[in-house]
């Protein structure tokens, strides 16, 4: 009965992470082509037509928010995981790669590859016979973001501060899967 109610619970968290990278996808397709005042014609959050805050202007793709809000979303479901339930955290990174897959605006193309890196780090997970060894596979996954990272900059000195913003926040997610497991007693 008690796994049937963890069972419960991870579904749960997982379509909250989806039903928030929903949202974050639906709030950036709906502020791409407006102005900003949030839509034609549209007044500004003091109601007298003036502009709105900084906050309700930035684009998620051009600034990665979608990728910060989605990373946030991943992290909260991997916070509910229980720390012995490394399938749970698993089901998270997977769902938080999807979610990458279909971020719109897309990943930069030089980090496109971010998304099967946590798919391969969730399948790792889920094989590990030992704690060790899935803290070593999301470890190895950390290091390749920080090398798609250094890689980005390498090409370009002068990147746009966007790529490598979106690029941590996947990395800051795996380390918090990272977290969990290296706290998990039971595996």
């Amino acid at each position: 009965m008690t796994s049937d109610l963890f069972h419960a619970l991870r579904a749960g968290s997982l379509a909250a992470l989806l039903m928030a990278a929903s949202l974050v996808q639906a709030e950036a397709a709906s502020t791409a082509g407006e102005g900003p005042g949030g839509g034609p014609g549209a007044a500004g959050s003091s109601g007298n037509g003036g502009p709105p805050p900084p906050s309700a202007v930035y684009s998620p793709g051009r600034q990665g928010g979608g990728v910060m809000a989605l990373s946030r979303s991943a992290q909260a479901a991997i916070g509910q995981c229980s720390q012995d339930d490394p399938i749970c955290i698993a089901d998270a990174l997977d769902a938080y790669a999807a979610e990458l897959r279909n971020l719109s605006p897309p990943l930069a193309p030089e980090l496109r590859t971010l998304p099967d890196i946590v798919s391969r780090a969730a399948r790792r997970v889920r094989q590990a016979k030992t704690r060790a060894q899935a803290t070593a596979a999301i470890k190895v996954a950390i290091a390749e973001v920080h090398k798609t990272i250094a890689l980005l900059k390498a090409d370009d000195p002068i990147i746009v501060k966007a790529e490598t913003r979106q690029g941590a926040f996947v990395a800051e997610t795996l380390a918090v899967a990272d977290d969990k497991l290296e706290k998990a007693s039971g595996l």
